[in-house]
């Protein structure tokens, strides 16, 4: 059985309130999911 998997990796900084900055991140990781990534 062959099966697909898709990863995706982030490496940035973070700058400034955390918060804020997790929340943007994780609007563009959604963003990246739903186009397939």
């Amino acid at each position: 059985m062959t099966r697909t998997i898709t990863v995706a990796a982030l490496q940035l900084s973070l700058p400034g309130p955390v918060a804020p900055n997790i929340d943007a991140v994780t609007a563009l990781v959604e963003e990246a999911a739903a186009k397939g990534a």
